[in-house]
């Protein structure tokens, strides 16, 4: 009977067998000739990255955008008052309690009574107002900083001089009351001094709340305008007052205050309790929160800062953009604002403080309330540095209006009735200033007893002064324009 297998051969199977090791060998041989190499080139890239990342520091220094701390400080003349020195003994100088500080939110509804309530505070705190006027006459403030430590930069004065301007909002109201017109113009001087003063510290948040305490004064000022008869030089004061007002260079200043930030050694060395600190907290940034409470850079390697300098690169780059469209008039600063989004991050989100503080749009959810028609706008203008120089070129329109509004209130004061024109306006003797906008002049119109004046506003598109409605219209695209009405002079 015929054999039905073959005998093996046992020289053919060491053969095989030392063929397999042998292609185990070249396989391995080629992962070390091919990634070894690329490993070695990809973790020599931290060094390259820190090169890259002081020559455009340099660069940026040298063209005056990126300041160091110091630069950033108000400074302060010898032998010149510092205003701020003044705000801080009005703080504590107060006279009244918590409760009083609050009552006057219960009394909306009875207007009587919250006159004589606020009579009574206003009477009590002369220190506290005399402290105030004085300080806002002051034409230096600088506010003392730590800039030795990034998270101070959380602690500025925004809250306290907010309060300031409420209580002389509160004065403008008893004054309007009284029929005291110059006084409630001095206070609305007084408030945007005040706003101005705040806008010196170099912050975004400072110069978004010196501007928005500026906002909440003219308001409160055209409230009042209607039935006003102020005299025709307390407007003439309050009108150069507003002229003087740029809002430009505070946002300049404000966006080179946060780059100085990024600038600081925080991105080299995270402290332990960084979690606990409540500014760039790791423990939100990170999913693993004991990695959290240990993070530094030095925990990634050499890949890792390669990373982390990369994006502390492209965040430089980003804000150099930004800082450009600071500069420029719509739309150009909304183009420029496009450009920097657009320069690319190489670490994800989740684990880079960097791209956590940069790469932020204000969601649609934010505003669904308050303004749904800015819900409803387009994203990119959203972004957070979008929106702060947005709404600064809106403030300053709102300026523009306000100035044009007491030209026209001295108009009246003097000769029994409003202007029916910009040009009467100009022909009395008033420089009527131009739309921040569009850069030409603003429009005005007689309606009823009273008068309307208008800017076009981001769409720049004349719609008649239609004024904003968040309830119908989508922000930016209208149609609407920026407007002040004046109902009457009765």
């Amino acid at each position: 009977m015929g054999d039905s297998h073959k005998e093996k051969d046992p020289d053919a199977e060491g053969r095989r067998a030392k063929l397999r090791r042998m292609n185990r060998v070249g396989c391995l041989l080629l992962v070390v000739i091919v990634l070894v190499p690329l490993l070695l080139h990809y973790l020599s890239l931290a060094p390259e990255a820190e090169r890259e990342l002081e020559a455009e520091m340099a660069r940026l220094t040298e063209a005056g955008i990126l300041l160091s701390p110091e630069d950033l400080i108000p400074e302060v003349p010898e032998g010149e008052l510092n205003a701020a020195d003044l705000y801080q003994q009005a703080f504590g100088a107060v006279q009244m309690t918590a409760d009083e500080r609050t009552i006057v939110y219960d009394l909306e509804s009875d207007r009587a009574a919250r006159l004589a309530t606020l009579r009574e505070l206003i009477s009590r705190n002369p220190g506290y107002f005399d402290l105030i006027e004085r300080a806002s006459r002051l034409p230096h403030c600088a506010f003392p900083v730590d800039w030795s430590d990034p998270f101070a930069r959380g602690r500025y004065h925004g809250p306290q001089l907010r309060e300031v301007t409420r209580w002389l909002r509160r004065r403008m109201e008893v004054r309007a009351a009284d029929g005291n017109w110059d006084g409630v113009l001095q206070d609305a001087g007084r408030i945007l001094r005040i706003g101005e003063h705040l806008k010196l510290e170099p912050a975004v948040l400072s110069a978004a709340t010196g501007s928005a305490l500026q906002r909440i004064g003219l308001s409160q000022l055209g409230e009042v305008l209607d039935e006003a008869e102020p005299s025709v030089p307390a407007c003439r004061k309050l009108y150069d007052q507003l002229d003087q007002i740029d809002h430009v260079p505070a946002s300049v200043r404000g966006l080179k205050g946060e780059l100085a930030l990024y600038d600081m050694p925080i991105f080299e060395e995270i402290p332990a309790d960084v979690a606990s600190r409540g500014v760039l907290s790791f423990r939100r940034l990170m999913p693993d929160e004991t990695l959290a409470d240990e993070l530094a850079i030095r925990s990634y390697g050499s890949v890792g800062k390669h990373l982390l300098y990369r994006d502390k690169l492209a965040t430089l780059r980003r804000m150099e953009k930004t800082i450009l469209a600071a500069s420029m008039p719509w739309p150009e600063c909304r183009q420029q604002m496009a450009e920097a989004r657009r320069v690319p991050y190489e670490m994800p989100s989740r684990h880079s403080v960097l791209t956590r503080s940069q790469d932020v749009s204000i969601p649609a959810s934010v505003f669904a309330d308050l303004d749904p028609g800015r819900a409803r706008a387009p994203s990119d203008v959203r972004s957070v540095h979008t929106q702060f120089l947005l709404q600064r070129d809106e403030r300053a329109s709102e300026l523009r209006l306000m100035q044009v509004a007491l030209a026209a209130v001295a108009y009246r004061v003097e000769r029994g009735q409003y202007p029916d024109s910009l040009a009467e306006l100009e022909a009395a003797g008033w420089d009527t200033p131009l739309d921040p906008f569009s850069r030409q002049p603003l429009r005005y119109r007689r309606e009823g007893d009273g008068f309307v004046v208008w800017g076009l506003g981001p769409n720049l598109k004349d719609d008649n002064g239609v004024e904003y409605d968040p309830q119908t219209m989508v922000y930016l695209e209208g149609p609407y324009d920026i407007v002040l009405r004046c109902a009457s002079g009765d």
